[in-house]
């Protein structure tokens, strides 16, 4: 069953860590599951991790996504929000 709450794309960046990404990604990969994670770098090197989220507003999906990255350990040092575009669903 489809969830009919809206999706938004919660991007977060994270502070510079020691830890190199593939050490990163392999210590919190498995944390994330639940909101379908993508990673990337930004050209400092540091993580970028997108996720999707589904809650009833904008600011529901932040407070879900900052709990979820905060809980790995690592801090986030900048943070994107907006509404996903709709995908038509058959």
């Amino acid at each position: 069953m489809d969830d009919p709450s809206p999706e938004f794309t919660v991007r977060v960046t994270l502070s510079e860590t020691p830890a190199t990404q593939e050490e990163l990604l392999h210590e919190i990969g498995s944390r994330l599951t639940d909101f379908d994670p993508d990673y990337a770098s930004d050209l400092s090197g540091r993580t970028i991790i997108s996720l999707q989220v589904h809650a009833a507003d904008l600011w529901v999906a932040v407070l879900l996504a900052m709990g979820a990255v905060t809980a790995t350990g690592y801090q986030p040092e900048q943070i994107e929000a907006a509404r996903s575009p709709r995908v038509r669903r058959r």
